[in-house]
């Protein structure tokens, strides 16, 4: 489930999250925060969270144009996670 900025602050006691990207909206000049919804935070599981935190260093490293940090880190969590998709994106993105 992917929320965007404005419910992610309406939800962040209560739900573990990971932000994903800066999407541009129709309609809107800035471009918009999207996170996913991981788990309720009570249940989260500690792997859960310590994936979530890596991921979110990991993009901050990237925003910060530090690529080749930001690359070890999804690489980091795409063996964690073999089929998430956005530690596949990144890997590309930082690639490049």
């Amino acid at each position: 489930i992917i929320i965007s900025e404005s419910t992610y602050q309406y939800v962040k006691d209560l739900f573990l999250v990971r932000m994903i990207d800066l999407v541009a909206v129709k309609g809107k000049n800035k471009a918009v925060e999207i996170f996913e919804l991981i788990s309720d935070l009570e249940e989260a599981s500690l792997e859960q969270k310590s994936f979530a935190s890596k991921f979110d260093e990991g993009v901050q490293l990237y925003r910060s144009k530090n690529f080749s940090q930001a690359l070890a880190i999804f690489q980091y969590t795409s063996k964690i996670n073999p089929n998430d998709l956005a530690s596949k994106l990144y890997i590309e993105r930082c690639t490049e």
